[in-house]
Parts: structure tokens; C-alpha cells; sequence
């Protein structure tokens, strides 16, 4: 396979599927994972799947206010930069234009920096607090594939392709 094609696999994977973030919530309340597009949780109240519309909704009808707001919002800028990086990637696709596959790799990072400032104002500086554990496990995954995009186009060029 190409390396544009393994990289929008893993692209794609991490927008939809893979989760970035591993939580415990606090006092060992329940725990789950959470990706770009989702939270899911399991509680001593149940089982719980959130989908990013649905956060949204809740910070817009002020069901959820105050620190946990602003995380999820950071959450929400991090989904909305990272999906506009994945397409600003993907019309850039023929790997001609590499100004535009950096463009791609500065909004991906710009997405990661969102998605670890969420954690931060949710869990504190240690990611441990009140609230609980937060590990971030997709982010140095993710912080590899945004290298690897932001060099693949000179590596290209210098193949003569």
C-alpha cells in the first residue's frame, strides 16, 4: 500500500473508531473511552453512549455548564479541527500540492492540542483530580501520524514522484 493510503486508513480509523482517551471517573464512579466523535461510559447507573451532537446540545440548552462545558467544547474544537485537517488532507490527496498536506498536518496538531487543553480543564495538570484519571492514549499515536504526514511530502519529492 502507498503511504497516503495507510495514512487516511489511520485517519479515519481515529476519527470514527480508535479512541484517543481513556477515563476513570472520579472515586471510581464508572469509567470509558472517548474518541473524536464519541464518549462512552459505563456507570453504576448504566451504560452510556454519547455521540459529539449530543454534547453539544447539552453545553446549548445549559444542562452541562461550568468546567466541564469548557472541556467538552475543547472537545468539540478538537473534533471540528481534526475532521477539517482529515479533509483539507484528503483534497490534497495526489500529494502534488505539499503546502496544503502541512496545512492538513498543522490543523491535526492544532486538534491534539484541543483534545489535551480538554483533559487538562476536566482532570488538572497531572490529568488526576476530583473528576478522576484521564489517559490519553491515542494522542502519541496521533502526534506520530501528524509527523509522518508533515514529512511524507518531502520525502516524496525527493523519490522524484
Amino acid at each position: 500500500m502507498k503511504p497516503h493510503t495507510i495514512l487516511i486508513v489511520f485517519l479515519l480509523a481515529f476519527f470514527f473508531i480508535l479512541p484517543i482517551h481513556f477515563f476513570i471517573l472520579g472515586e471510581g464512579y464508572g469509567y470509558g473511552i472517548q474518541g473524536f466523535t464519541y464518549r462512552y461510559q459505563i456507570t453504576s447507573q448504566g451504560t452510556s453512549f454519547f455521540p459529539v451532537s449530543y454534547e453539544l446540545g447539552y453545553i446549548l440548552d445549559k444542562t452541562i455548564t461550568g468546567r466541564t462545558a469548557w472541556s467538552i467544547g475543547f472537545w468539540i474544537l478538537g473534533t471540528l479541527l481534526y475532521s477539517s485537517g482529515m479533509l483539507v488532507y484528503l483534497l490534497s490527496y495526489d500529494g502534488y500540492r505539499s503546502i496544503w498536506v502541512r496545512r492538513a498536518a498543522g490543523l491535526l496538531c492544532a486538534s491534539i492540542i484541543s483534545v489535551v487543553i480538554s483533559s487538562l480543564i476536566q482532570y488538572g495538570v497531572f490529568f488526576h483530580g476530583a473528576a478522576g484519571i484521564s489517559i490519553l492514549i491515542g494522542i502519541p499515536i496521533l502526534i506520530g501520524i501528524t509527523y509522518w504526514m508533515y514529512i511524507l511530502p518531502d520525502d516524496k519529492r525527493e523519490q522524484g514522484s
